[in-house]
C-alpha cells in the first residue's frame, strides 16, 4: 500500500468513527493504516487504536474484528511500544542533526 493509500485508509475509518463511534472494525483498520505510515506519530496512533479495540471488546468480541486479527492487536500492543521509542530516537537524531547544519 502506498503512503498516499494509507492517509485514505486513516481519513476513511475516522470519518466511519465520526459517524459510529467505538466500532473495532474501523479502529483496526486505521490502527493498521496509522501502522503503515510509520512515523512516530502514526506508530503512537496505531497503538491507541489498537489499545482501543481491546478495551472495546465483549468477551473476548469485537464486532468486524475476527479472533485472528485480535491475537494480532494483542501482539502489536506488546511490540509497539519498543518500536516507537525506536522511531522517536531516530526522528529526533535526524532533527538534531538537521538544525546543527543550520548557521545562527
Amino acid at each position: 500500500m502506498k503512503l498516499r493509500s494509507y492517509d485514505e485508509a486513516v481519513k476513511a475509518a475516522s470519518k466511519a468513527l465520526d459517524l459510529r463511534p467505538g466500532w473495532g472494525k474501523a479502529l483496526y483498520r486505521r490502527a493498521k493504516a496509522r501502522e503503515g505510515m510509520g512515523g512516530w506519530a502514526g506508530l503512537v496512533g496505531a497503538y491507541d487504536d489498537y489499545v482501543q479495540v481491546l478495551e472495546d471488546a465483549v468477551d473476548g468480541v469485537v464486532e468486524g474484528v475476527g479472533k485472528g486479527e485480535l491475537e494480532a492487536v494483542k501482539e502489536k500492543i506488546r511490540w509497539l511500544p519498543d518500536r516507537i521509542k525506536t522511531v522517536r530516537e531516530k526522528e529526533v537524531e535526524g532533527a538534531v542533526g538537521a538544525m546543527g547544519g543550520l548557521k545562527t
